[in-house]
């Protein structure tokens, strides 16, 4: 057999060792992550992490249980840059007189904070007209 064939066993052992680190977790292959780019819910109920890796421009998703072990601070990073504060109105009969620290108690006490991640779950509770909550909302 000619060297580079389809049949020859140096060829078969490097598509095999591909397939392998292919198949394999991005981190047990030795990859670092670079970004969180998305989430989403899987078929079986479990949150995963569309992630970008260091050196390489695939994409894979990784587990959320995997990436808050593995990766604590990228996973703060992507919840935090998806969190908005929203401010209530002020209460009627309230006035704008008082002091600087009743004030920032008031403002601390209206502030309400919701999270924008938007899920497949979400996407099938919103198309079957359900009522459930996801992570995060609440009742208006």
């Amino acid at each position: 057999m000619k060297r580079g064939e389809i049949g020859s066993p140096a060829k078969n052992t490097r598509s095999k060792r591909k397939t392998i680190m292919e198949g394999a977790d991005p981190f047990e292959r030795g990859l670092e992550p670079a970004k969180i780019l998305g989430a989403s819910v899987n078929s079986s109920g479990q949150l995963t992490f569309l992630m970008k890796w260091k050196g390489i421009d695939s994409l894979d998703k990784v587990s959320a249980k995997v990436a808050h072990i593995k990766c604590p601070q990228l996973v703060i990073a992507f919840y935090e840059a998806r969190v908005v504060f929203e401010k209530k109105d002020t209460a009627p009969g309230s006035t704008a007189a008082g002091s600087d620290d009743e004030q920032e108690e008031n403002d601390e006490a209206q502030t309400e904070v919701k999270t924008e991640i938007k899920t497949e779950a979400e996407d099938q509770n919103s198309d079957n007209g359900d009522d459930e909550l996801s992570v995060g909302e609440t009742y208006n």
